[in-house]
């Protein structure tokens, strides 16, 4: 039977997605054999609605994925953000309590999650990517899909593919 699940890279004006179903019984098992799709969750805007408004409209949208009888969704999983030392734009992120914020985010999902009776689990940034940047978890993502994407794919669509190709053994 065909895994199908859907990885998140969670963020509070738009919400990256990647559905993926492993295909079973391939023996040249490479994520371009995957049946997947991936793009944002988009949000409302932030200056006329405010964070509770946000999330719930999100939470709408995970929602309507998983209730979807034709994607199945076996699984969620979800990059867990954290605080890197190192970082000062991480620092001013959880100075202006957009970690916070984040938090109340990912809380929500793993409620709509569990609603629905879908596991969900969290996998932390560093074990799936480590220390790489934005534009080198882009770079190897096209190399190892020899792709180039859409200039327009925000980083959170690029780090969702990448999160799943990382549960799908492939990053």
């Amino acid at each position: 039977m065909a895994k199908r699940f859907l990885a998140l890279d969670p963020g509070l004006t738009g919400t990256g997605y990647c559905y993926v179903v492993e295909a079973p019984g391939n023996p040249a098992f490479g994520f371009l054999r995957h049946d997947y799709k991936h793009g944002n969750f988009r949000t409302l805007k932030p200056k006329k609605f405010g964070l509770q408004e946000r999330i719930d409209f999100l939470c709408g949208q995970l929602g309507d994925f998983l209730v979807d009888k034709v994607l199945a969704i076996q699984e969620v999983v979800i990059e867990q953000p954290s605080l890197w030392s190192a970082s000062a734009l991480s620092h001013a992120s959880a100075s202006k309590g957009d970690l916070f914020a984040l938090a109340m985010l990912i809380g929500a999902f793993q409620l709509i999650c569990s609603q629905h009776q879908i596991p969900c689990r969290l996998i932390s940034v560093q074990a799936w990517k480590g220390t790489m940047t934005k534009d080198a978890t882009r770079a190897r993502l096209e190399r190892n899909l020899q792709t180039k994407f859409d200039s327009r794919a925000s980083t959170h669509e690029i780090d969702a593919l990448g999160l799943a190709m990382f549960v799908a053994g492939k990053f």
